[in-house]
């Protein structure tokens, strides 16, 4: 099942298909695309699969896993 990330790509290709013709939906419509990109970014851990803060965490804080060498 696709994430609110991906729906939100979805709905900016959209704005840029139908609303082709105008230059305020294109730039709607990109926007769109670049927010739902950021938001469809998301941190695991490997092993355990919680979902960490970000990339810069070091220690999974339910497994104790070492994320980066």
């Amino acid at each position: 099942m696709a994430g609110a990330g991906c729906l939100i790509q979805g709905v900016g290709v959209l704005v840029i298909i139908f609303g082709f013709w105008f230059i305020v939906p294109i730039f709607l419509g990109l926007g769109l695309i670049f927010w739902g990109g950021r938001m469809a970014i998301k941190y695991i851990c490997p092993q355990c699969k919680n979902p960490l803060a970000g990339n810069d965490v070091r220690l999974c804080p339910v497994c104790k896993c070492a994320l980066h060498k």
